[in-house]
C-alpha cells in the first residue's frame, strides 16, 4: 500500500489539495516546487518501508507463517485444495511446541491426523460460511472429538501480537514485590500477578469467600496487628496512679474473639455493608472512619 502512494497522493494529501485552500480568509499554497515536495514524499516512503521490511522480515516464514491456520479468511473454499492446505504448517507449529503441548499432557501424535479430519468436518458443516467461522464456536461443538489439535489452536490464539503485555506485566510486579515484600516466594507473587493483571475491578469483587478462606486456611491463630499489653508499671512520682498489681491487658478471652473478628482495614473501609455486617463489626468500622 506504501508502495502506490510514491507516485500518487493519498487521501489525505487529496483532502488538503482540493479542501483546505484557506485558513482565517488566508489563502494557503505549497511553499517551494512541487518536484521537491515529490522527492521529500518518495524518500520518506522509502525509508518508512525499508524500516517495517526489516522489522517484520520474519513474518512470512516459520512459526508466524504457519499460524495462519488460525485465520478461517484463509481458508480455501475448494474442498480439494483444502485437503492440503495446513499440513506443513501444523507439523512445523507440533515440533516447534511439542514440549509445551506435552507437559499439558497433549498427544501431539494424534494432531496432525486430527486437523485432517477436523478440515473435512468443517468443510461440510460450514462450506459456504467458513470465513465466518469462529473458533469459540470450533471449540463448543467439536472439543470433545479432535481434543488435541483444539489444544494447539488455542496456544496459538494466546500468542500475544506485542510485548506490551510484558512490559505491563513488569510494571505490576515492581508494585507487587516492593522492598517492604522482598521474601514473597515465586508461587505467591505469580498469584498475585494474576490477580493483579487478570482479576475484577475492587469495586466488583466480593471479598466474603477469601475472608473465610483466610480465617479457616490458617497454620496458627490470626491476631490483631498491635500485641496485648503487658502489665503496667507504677510510677513513683505519681501518687495518683493505679497499683502495681492493676493490668491493662487482654485476657485470653478477649484476645480470641478479638481474633477471630480481626480484619485487614483497608480491606472493610473498601468493602460494602453486607460485607461488615457479616462478620458483626459493623459499629467498629464506623468508630475508624
Amino acid at each position: 500500500m506504501l508502495n502506490k502512494y510514491k507516485t500518487r497522493a493519498g487521501p489525505k494529501l487529496r483532502e488538503i489539495n482540493e479542501d483546505i485552500s484557506e485558513f482565517c480568509g488566508q489563502k494557503l499554497s505549497l511553499s517551494g516546487s512541487n518536484a521537491n515536495f515529490q522527492a521529500t514524499r518518495e524518500k520518506l516512503l522509502s525509508s518508512l518501508i525499508g524500516t517495517l521490511t526489516g522489522r517484520f522480515h520474519d513474518v512470512e516464514a516459520g512459526v508466524l507463517k504457519a499460524a495462519r491456520i488460525t485465520n478461517f479468511k484463509d481458508w480455501p473454499l475448494d474442498s480439494e485444495v483444502l485437503e492440503d492446505f495446513g499440513d506443513e504448517d501444523v507439523s512445523l507449529l507440533v515440533d516447534h511446541f511439542k514440549p509445551v503441548l506435552e507437559s499439558s499432557e497433549v498427544d501431539t501424535a494424534e494432531i496432525e491426523s486430527e486437523w485432517c479430519a477436523m478440515k473435512k468436518t468443517l468443510s461440510k458443516s460450514h462450506q459456504k460460511s467458513l470465513g465466518k467461522l469462529t473458533w469459540a464456536t470450533v471449540n463448543s461443538s467439536l472439543k470433545e472429538k479432535f481434543p488435541n489439535i483444539l489444544d494447539l489452536i488455542d496456544l496459538l490464539l494466546t500468542l500475544p501480537i506485542s510485548s506490551a503485555v510484558c512490559e505491563r506485566g513488569f510494571s505490576v510486579m515492581k508494585r507487587v514485590k516492593s522492598d517492604w515484600r522482598s521474601q514473597l516466594k515465586a508461587e505467591t507473587i505469580s498469584d498475585l500477578l494474576l490477580i493483579s493483571i487478570h482479576g475484577p475491578a475492587i469495586e466488583d469483587f466480593n471479598p466474603i469467600q477469601a475472608i473465610h478462606l483466610w480465617n479457616s486456611k490458617a497454620l496458627r491463630v490470626r491476631r490483631p496487628d498491635t500485641l496485648p499489653y503487658g502489665p503496667r508499671v507504677e510510677d513513683e512520682d505519681d501518687d495518683d496512679s493505679p497499683s502495681s498489681d492493676t493490668e491493662d491487658c487482654f485476657s485470653d478471652t478477649d484476645c480470641q474473639q478479638t481474633c477471630n473478628l480481626s480484619l485487614d482495614v483497608s480491606v472493610l473501609l473498601g468493602a460494602d455493608t453486607a460485607v461488615a455486617e457479616e462478620f458483626a463489626i459493623l459499629p467498629s468500622v464506623q468508630t475508624v472512619t
